[in-house]
């Protein structure tokens, strides 16, 4: 009887194991298509933000986006609008082009430091965040919360890190191109010739002012002011100057390059005496203005300059040097340019395949 008993158990734990068997294997007809479809999916997904390659390194329609905002102004946005549909068309076209120029030129850099074995440490990484976190701050002593600086900006972390690390590649590679580079004193002599007014001190005033929309309310302001009314008070309740609330109308010292004209033809004149109020009209409203000191422009000998000569001259060769590495690395790798994305691609298969384009 026992004997019986253990047959039966005997056999109906195989059956078990064959049912869980046949149930794992349904699984698998069920997970594998699920996996597949998800590989598809991303597949898709990833491919079709890529606009360019270079070799195995996309260049992703964001990476693109980035790029052009980098190299339009402030008021590129508001430009496009004046323009008519043609040369709209025309300039975003441009500076699309341009864009993708540069990243070509980017992903050439890191395809070659790729085939050359060229990495680095996670120390030269750090030095890099380091280096970039100081530009944060107006004290070299003062230390800068890098991560939290980044969060408040809206800036993942981890894609940061990723850009430092591309750009220490990029300085690796391009850090022997710049190396020697050396100015002579001809090449300096010739520069200072061409451009010795930018190393002139141009001529400054430090400046006060309050600016109002209209004439009889600027005319009461310096009966105010006269009677000894507090100028900052005074800037901070009448003055429309966007910055007024950070610098209560104290523009420091500015050049006649950083002033509308109608002002800068007048504060840099003699008569225009230092301490006193002075109303004057521009083109935006009615100014109080109020120099309280002023310096005369400086023209300065070579001698005087050659440091930062040498400094300029150097500069320009470092950035002719590494334009000319930079263009032949797109010669090289011309080959392994391919514009579109995986997706495009498959679809001209298809379309060839099925005879909608030869």
């Amino acid at each position: 009887m026992n004997k019986e008993k253990l047959l039966r158990n005997k056999n109906k734990g195989t059956d078990q194991k064959g049912s869980s068997k046949k149930i794992q294997w349904k699984m698998l007809f069920v997970i594998i298509p699920i996996l597949v479809l998800t590989f598809l999916f991303t597949w898709f997904y990833q491919a079709k933000n890529i606009v360019m390659s270079v070799g195995p390194l996309p260049i992703t329609t964001e990476e693109l986006e980035i790029e052009k905002q980098r190299l339009t102004p402030p008021d590129y946005a508001q430009k496009l609008k004046n323009m008519d549909e043609e040369d709209r068309i025309t300039t975003e076209e441009r500076v699309r082009a341009k864009a993708l120029e540069n990243l070509m030129k980017l992903k050439c850099v890191y395809l070659y430091a790729q085939e050359n074995e060229i990495t680095v440490s996670n120390d030269e990484i750090n030095a890099k965040i380091e280096d970039y976190a100081k530009t944060f701050s107006s004290n070299p002593d003062e230390s800068i919360d890098i991560r939290t600086t980044l969060s408040d900006y809206g800036i993942p972390w981890r894609s940061f890190w990723h850009d430092m690390k591309y750009q220490a590649i990029y300085d690796k590679v391009l850090e022997p191109i710049r190396k020697g580079v050396e100015a002579t004193e001809q090449e300096m002599r010739a520069h200072y010739n061409e451009f010795a007014p930018y190393y002139d001190i141009p001529a400054r005033v430090q400046l006060h002012f309050i600016v109002v929309e209209e004439e009889g309310v600027a005319k009461e302001i310096m009966d105010q002011l006269l009677d000894g009314a507090e100028f900052e008070k005074i800037a901070q309740e009448k003055s429309i100057s966007p910055t007024v609330m950070s610098d209560k109308g104290d523009m420091g010292w500015v050049t006649k390059d950083e002033l509308y004209t109608e002002i800068a033809n007048n504060v840099f004149l003699p008569e225009f005496l230092l301490e006193e109020y002075y109303l004057l009209q521009a083109r935006d409203g009615w100014y109080i203005l109020r120099v309280d000191e002023r310096t005369e422009e400086k023209k300065n000998t070579f001698e005087e300059v050659l440091d930062l000569i040498e400094e300029d001259v150097i500069y320009q060769k470092q950035d002719q040097a590494v334009n000319g590495f930079m263009n032949r690395l797109s010669d090289q790798y011309e080959f392994r340019m391919v514009v579109g994305n995986r997706w495009t691609k498959f679809l001209d298969w298809w379309d060839r395949l099925r005879g909608v384009i030869e």
